[in-house]
């Protein structure tokens, strides 16, 4: 007799025992398996992941250069600039200025803005600074206006280590003509944003 073979050959099997017989011999499933968790929606893990990040707002949006800013460059007058009274020609053209101090520094570099504004209603921003480093915010901001815009007029890129002994000659420059200029001529940086069309 066999040791693996225990049931005696040509025995009979009533189809109630068959039936019991393959009863028995289903697969229970272990209580230590536990079930297939439920898929978690793409957008709730997104949520979840910039709420823990506590991204700042000019690194959560990059696709445009107004995520770069805490203020809404394209609709300035809502923060209440005060009117200078001086007039200013700007390539020929008169425009009014107006003066905004910031409750918080842009692109952790700026406290102020001036604006010029002309009489189509568009306007140019320039945003000054009191300090003489250029922020890694600022030169972030550089390196997505040449990923945006190309190269400058000059022919300069991105932000690079040479361009550190130009900030202390106080001749750092990237300029795209009536679009944008960033500079430090008078040795603080300074950031010019042309023809804004107003929201």
């Amino acid at each position: 007799m066999g040791f693996f073979n225990s049931t005696k050959k040509n025995a009979q099997v009533s189809p109630q025992e068959e039936a019991n017989k393959n009863e028995s011999a289903q697969v229970q499933v272990s209580p230590l398996l536990s079930p297939s968790p439920v898929p978690i929606p793409v957008q709730a893990v997104v949520e979840e992941t910039k709420k823990k990040a506590k991204l700042l707002p000019w690194k959560e949006k990059k696709e445009e250069f107004r995520g770069f800013f805490k203020i809404n460059i394209y609709s300035i007058f809502k923060y209440n600039p005060v009117l200078t009274g001086e007039k200013e020609k700007v390539m020929g053209k008169w425009v009014e200025t107006y003066s905004l101090l910031l409750d918080e520094p842009e692109l952790a570099s700026f406290q102020q803005v001036k604006i010029l504004k002309y009489e189509n209603g568009h306007y140019d921003l320039v945003f000054s600074s009191t300090q003489q480093a250029i922020s890694s915010e600022l030169k972030e901001f550089i390196n997505f206006s040449v990923e945006q815009l190309g190269p400058d007029f000059m022919h300069k890129g991105e932000f690079t280590d040479a361009d550190a002994n130009d900030i202390a000659l106080g001749a750092f420059s990237r300029i795209w003509y009536n679009k944008l200029r960033i500079d430090n001529v008078y040795f603080t940086p300074s950031l010019t944003l042309y023809d804004i069309t107003p929201e």
